[in-house]
């Protein structure tokens, strides 16, 4: 079983709160600080798919559907659009 610790990853970035710039967490955020849904995620994919969900690969799209402004349920609907029905067995 995969497991990720989000404390193992202090110095990747991830910044959250994306709607505002100036706030600490945009500024100075990590998956160790910030990233236990992300981490959670790549876990569940694991288990419940055939699919791999590289951490990097979720936090880059946990960015790019703006998740990280305000909750994951937009990644969520992401992953699935990204990655087909069909590879979630």
């Amino acid at each position: 079983m995969l497991y990720i610790n989000q404390n193992d990853y202090p110095d990747v970035s991830y910044p959250t709160n994306a709607s505002d710039h100036e706030s600490k967490s945009y500024k100075e955020g990590t998956i160790a600080s910030s990233g236990c849904g992300l981490c959670s995620l790549c876990m569940v994919v694991d288990q419940l798919t055939l699919r791999k969900l590289d951490l990097i690969e979720c936090r880059d799209l946990s960015i790019a559907s703006q998740a990280n402004s305000s909750d994951l349920t937009k990644l969520l609907f992401d992953l699935v659009e990204n990655f087909g029905k069909t590879r979630f067995y």
